[in-house]
């Protein structure tokens, strides 16, 4: 069984494609070990960073002992550290998009401090998580090996051109970390 959570009008083919209607918050509508691909793109960041690990916990206990979780967020660190021909396409893309889905507040984008304030208050963000944070809260939820991942590619055959937040926001591969999480710690 292949999940996709968070999913908006981004639809996988194949995957049983989920946004609203399953709420990351509470307890996933699977049983223990009963999933081989959970794909969680830019949801994270829409729970407080608590909800977020119980979230990932969650996913722990739905994976079966091969299962990978693929999740991404935008990370703060990484729209900290773009270079500045990055950071002028990072305005010029997440401007246009801002500018028809948020409110005006966070608008122009004009230093990094702008877009900071964006990733961390606008969106209906309500944490931020950079690549150290999630993979802590990877350990803490029972993950193994934790693997980095560049945006649309994986090692995994099944996980490979599944990223789809660039049709919605072509900003995404600039801000976006990805991680693919398999395998359990020792209890």
């Amino acid at each position: 069984m292949k999940i996709h959570l968070g999913c908006g009008s981004h639809h996988i083919h194949g995957w049983l494609n989920h946004d609203l209607e399953v709420d990351i918050r509470k307890r996933l509508p699977w049983r223990n070990e009963e999933v081989d691909f959970i794909f969680a793109e830019h949801v994270i960041e829409h729970v407080t960073f608590p909800e977020g690990v119980r979230f990932l916990t969650e996913c722990r206990r739905v994976l079966n002992r091969n299962g990978v979780l693929r999740f991404s967020f935008p990370d703060a660190e990484l729209v900290n550290s773009l270079s500045e021909p990055e950071l002028n396409l990072y305005f010029e893309a997440t401007s246009a998009v801002a500018s028809r889905c948020i409110e005006k507040t966070y608008l122009p984008l004009k230093t990094r401090e702008d877009c900071l304030r964006l990733l961390f208050c606008g969106w209906g963000h309500l944490s931020a998580w950079t690549v150290g944070l999630a993979r802590i809260a990877l350990r803490v939820a029972g993950f193994g090996a934790v693997t980095p991942s560049a945006y649309g590619v994986s090692m995994v055959p099944e996980l490979r051109g599944v990223d789809g937040h660039h049709e919605q926001s072509p900003a995404a591969a600039l801000q976006t970390s990805v991680l693919e999480a398999r395998g359990y710690w020792p209890r």
